[in-house]
Protein backbone atom coordinates (compact mmCIF):
# COMPACT_ATOMS: atom_id res chain seq x y z
CA UNK A 1 0.00 0.00 0.00
CA UNK A 2 3.47 2.54 0.94
CA UNK A 3 4.60 1.91 -2.25
CA UNK A 4 1.19 2.69 -4.09
CA UNK A 5 0.68 5.85 -2.47
CA UNK A 6 4.21 6.50 -3.18
CA UNK A 7 4.05 5.87 -7.18
CA UNK A 8 0.33 7.82 -6.96
CA UNK A 9 2.31 10.95 -5.62
CA UNK A 10 4.67 10.90 -7.78
CA UNK A 11 2.75 10.43 -10.91
CA UNK A 12 0.44 13.84 -9.42
CA UNK A 13 3.46 15.82 -9.11
CA UNK A 14 5.23 15.09 -12.09
CA UNK A 15 1.42 15.87 -14.11
CA UNK A 16 0.91 18.78 -12.05
CA UNK A 17 4.32 20.36 -12.02
CA UNK A 18 4.88 20.64 -15.64
CA UNK A 19 2.29 23.29 -15.86
CA UNK A 20 3.73 24.95 -12.47
CA UNK A 21 7.26 25.09 -13.52
CA UNK A 22 7.75 28.75 -12.44
CA UNK A 23 5.09 28.62 -9.83
CA UNK A 24 7.52 25.70 -7.99
CA UNK A 25 11.21 26.13 -9.55
CA UNK A 26 14.23 26.06 -8.46
CA UNK A 27 16.31 29.18 -9.38
CA UNK A 28 19.45 26.23 -9.52
CA UNK A 29 18.05 25.77 -13.27
CA UNK A 30 18.70 29.13 -13.91
CA UNK A 31 22.48 28.76 -13.44
CA UNK A 32 23.27 27.69 -17.09
CA UNK A 33 22.32 30.95 -18.71
CA UNK A 34 23.30 33.44 -14.97
CA UNK A 35 26.25 31.80 -13.24
CA UNK A 36 26.35 34.82 -11.19
CA UNK A 37 23.86 33.71 -8.96
CA UNK A 38 26.25 30.62 -8.04
CA UNK A 39 27.40 31.20 -4.28
CA UNK A 40 27.74 35.11 -3.98
CA UNK A 41 28.58 36.09 -7.35
CA UNK A 42 27.92 39.57 -9.64
CA UNK A 43 24.28 38.54 -10.10
CA UNK A 44 23.36 37.81 -6.25
CA UNK A 45 25.45 40.72 -5.10
CA UNK A 46 22.95 43.05 -7.39
CA UNK A 47 19.57 41.44 -6.39
CA UNK A 48 21.32 42.04 -3.02
CA UNK A 49 21.76 45.62 -3.46
CA UNK A 50 17.81 46.08 -4.88
CA UNK A 51 15.76 43.54 -2.56
CA UNK A 52 15.48 44.67 0.68
CA UNK A 53 15.34 41.64 2.69
CA UNK A 54 16.62 38.18 2.09
CA UNK A 55 13.64 36.29 3.10
CA UNK A 56 11.78 37.96 -0.42
CA UNK A 57 13.73 35.32 -2.93
CA UNK A 58 14.90 32.62 0.24
CA UNK A 59 11.78 30.24 1.79
CA UNK A 60 14.84 29.66 4.39
CA UNK A 61 18.09 31.58 4.65
CA UNK A 62 20.84 29.98 2.42
CA UNK A 63 18.48 27.60 0.39
CA UNK A 64 18.06 28.08 -3.18
CA UNK A 65 15.37 29.83 -3.93
CA UNK A 66 11.88 28.66 -5.23
CA UNK A 67 11.19 31.04 -8.23
CA UNK A 68 7.44 31.31 -7.52
CA UNK A 69 7.47 31.24 -3.50
CA UNK A 70 9.51 33.00 -0.45
CA UNK A 71 9.12 33.21 3.24
CA UNK A 72 7.68 36.91 2.92
CA UNK A 73 5.60 36.44 -0.27
CA UNK A 74 4.33 32.46 -0.41
CA UNK A 75 2.96 34.17 -3.78
CA UNK A 76 6.02 35.61 -5.72
CA UNK A 77 9.87 35.38 -5.05
CA UNK A 78 11.63 35.89 -8.19
CA UNK A 79 8.23 36.47 -9.69
CA UNK A 80 7.79 39.46 -7.48
CA UNK A 81 10.41 41.22 -10.40
CA UNK A 82 10.89 39.07 -12.98
CA UNK A 83 7.21 38.72 -14.45
CA UNK A 84 6.02 35.05 -14.69
CA UNK A 85 4.82 35.64 -18.50
CA UNK A 86 7.54 38.04 -19.20
CA UNK A 87 10.49 36.03 -18.21
CA UNK A 88 8.55 33.35 -20.26
CA UNK A 89 8.46 35.63 -23.34
CA UNK A 90 11.97 36.90 -22.98
CA UNK A 91 13.32 33.34 -22.59
CA UNK A 92 11.83 32.06 -25.92
CA UNK A 93 12.85 34.98 -27.65
CA UNK A 94 16.52 34.71 -26.67
CA UNK A 95 19.02 31.72 -27.09
CA UNK A 96 17.80 29.99 -23.83
CA UNK A 97 14.53 29.02 -25.96
CA UNK A 98 15.51 25.87 -25.64
CA UNK A 99 15.59 25.43 -21.52
CA UNK A 100 11.86 24.23 -21.03
CA UNK A 101 11.35 25.94 -18.18
CA UNK A 102 8.66 28.19 -19.12
CA UNK A 103 5.69 28.18 -20.15
CA UNK A 104 4.25 31.01 -22.57
CA UNK A 105 1.58 33.41 -21.41
CA UNK A 106 0.55 36.47 -21.73
CA UNK A 107 3.36 38.85 -20.95
CA UNK A 108 1.26 42.02 -20.82
CA UNK A 109 3.14 45.35 -21.56
CA UNK A 110 7.07 47.00 -20.31
CA UNK A 111 4.90 49.14 -18.58
CA UNK A 112 3.11 47.08 -16.22
CA UNK A 113 3.46 47.11 -13.00
CA UNK A 114 5.44 43.74 -11.65
CA UNK A 115 3.84 43.14 -7.36
CA UNK A 116 7.04 44.25 -5.70
CA UNK A 117 7.72 47.37 -7.19
CA UNK A 118 7.07 50.52 -4.69
CA UNK A 119 6.37 48.36 -2.12
CA UNK A 120 8.85 47.41 0.77
CA UNK A 121 10.24 44.48 -1.41
CA UNK A 122 12.07 46.77 -3.51
CA UNK A 123 13.26 50.72 -4.33
CA UNK A 124 12.44 49.67 -8.15
CA UNK A 125 9.38 51.42 -9.22
CA UNK A 126 9.12 52.69 -12.86
CA UNK A 127 9.42 48.79 -15.08
CA UNK A 128 10.27 50.95 -17.68
CA UNK A 129 13.94 52.44 -15.79
CA UNK A 130 14.73 48.72 -14.21
CA UNK A 131 17.20 47.53 -17.44
CA UNK A 132 14.94 44.50 -17.51
CA UNK A 133 12.45 43.30 -20.12
CA UNK A 134 9.44 42.79 -18.84
CA UNK A 135 7.58 41.82 -21.81
CA UNK A 136 9.97 39.61 -23.55
CA UNK A 137 9.99 41.03 -26.53
CA UNK A 138 13.48 41.68 -26.44
CA UNK A 139 13.17 45.24 -26.00
CA UNK A 140 14.40 47.02 -23.14
CA UNK A 141 12.75 50.09 -21.05
CA UNK A 142 12.76 52.73 -22.88
CA UNK A 143 13.26 51.77 -26.13
CA UNK A 144 9.97 49.94 -25.60
CA UNK A 145 7.25 51.36 -27.29
CA UNK A 146 5.21 50.27 -24.49
CA UNK A 147 7.33 53.17 -22.67
CA UNK A 148 6.63 55.84 -25.03
CA UNK A 149 9.22 56.89 -27.80
CA UNK A 150 11.86 58.32 -26.11
CA UNK A 151 14.07 56.04 -24.05
CA UNK A 152 13.99 56.71 -20.53
CA UNK A 153 18.02 57.60 -20.67
CA UNK A 154 18.11 60.24 -23.21
CA UNK A 155 15.51 62.82 -22.54
CA UNK A 156 17.32 65.54 -24.56
CA UNK A 157 15.58 67.88 -26.42
CA UNK A 158 17.61 66.73 -29.79
CA UNK A 159 16.41 63.42 -29.07
CA UNK A 160 13.11 64.23 -28.48
CA UNK A 161 12.50 66.51 -32.17
CA UNK A 162 13.95 63.85 -33.67
CA UNK A 163 11.40 61.15 -32.25
CA UNK A 164 8.60 62.99 -32.33
CA UNK A 165 9.26 65.44 -35.28
CA UNK A 166 10.05 68.91 -35.62
CA UNK A 167 8.27 70.88 -33.13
Amino acid sequence: MRFLVIGLSTILLVVSGAGAAWANGSTSECLGCHPGFSGFGATHTLHTGIVSECDYCHTVTGDTPLTGSSNLDPENSCSGCHTKDGTAAHHITTAASGCGCHAAGDPGAESDVPPYYGTAATALTDPCDDSLDNDGDNVYDGDDTDCGQTPIGDRSWSVIKEVYGAM
